[in-house]
């Protein structure tokens, strides 16, 4: 086993940002949940509450909504997270 200062900055960065890019594949569902939580402002709310969110969501747009926007999401997880965890390391 290689010694924890041994690893190189960039072996840091690609295995954080691989960590941040399989973390948001489980969880953008939720991220599209919270956006349209975020948006749901007014009078005339949309939402009841998350469980209220989630079966609307998926009665209007199906298995298939819960992964919007997953292309970009897994290109911001992926910088944010190969940044944060190569440099605090």
């Amino acid at each position: 086993m290689e010694n924890a200062n041994d690893v190189t900055i960039f072996e840091k960065f690609i295995a954080g940002g691989l960590g941040g890019s399989i973390g948001i594949i489980f969880g953008n569902p939720f991220d599209v949940y919270k956006i349209r939580m975020i948006n749901d402002v007014g009078a005339k709310k949309k939402y009841k509450g998350f469980i209220d969110c989630v079966q609307k969501s998926f009665k209007s747009d199906g298995l298939k909504g819960m992964w919007k926007g997953i292309n970009v999401n897994i290109l911001r997880s992926f910088l944010v997270n190969a940044a944060e965890l190569s440099v605090y390391d």
